[in-house]
């Protein structure tokens, strides 16, 4: 008769070598790092330029779409500030300087592959700079920084 004696200390031998084989390969696998799911190609955001992502994120904070303006964030930028707390951001400058009129200039600020862009903005009681820093066309830092007036740099 061809066949395995299970009660055969060799054949216990053979299985448990069978099994810790197999389960120094699950270990093996399971510590391996896990691979980054794959993300659908988007539109080429290093295509845009900075000063026009500057603006259009300003746009955005103006009308209140803080969905769209985080979704020009890279990932980091977008956990560190989702669209909840942007807005209560945006809110607080609008509280303390008043309603946005208008965009009345830029500039642009080239520090190496980070691209900044200073917004000026016409609120009510003032002017506000939205400072905006760009990498490989993705915002990565955003900043509310109540500009000067000519009055108070007169005063100085």
């Amino acid at each position: 008769m061809v066949g395995f004696d299970v009660t055969d200390p060799r054949w216990m031998e053979v299985e448990m070598k069978a099994v810790v084989a197999l389960l120094s390969l699950l270990i093996v696998v399971s510590c391996q790092p896990a691979r980054p799911a794959e993300r659908p190609a988007a539109r080429t955001p290093a295509a845009v330029d900075p000063v026009t992502l500057a603006r259009q994120l300003v746009d955005h904070l103006a009308a209140g779409r803080f969905t769209e303006a985080v979704a020009q964030f890279d990932a980091p930028m977008a956990k560190a500030l989702p669209a909840a707390d942007l807005q209560t951001a945006w809110r607080r400058q609008v509280a303390e300087q008043g309603d946005f009129r208008r965009q009345v200039g830029t500039r642009r600020l080239d520090r190496g592959d980070v691209v900044g862009v200073v917004v000026t903005c016409e609120l009510a009681r003032g002017r506000l700079e939205v400072r905006v820093f760009q990498q490989a066309g993705r915002v990565v830092g955003l900043f509310f920084h109540v500009a000067e007036t000519e009055a108070a740099r007169a005063r100085i």
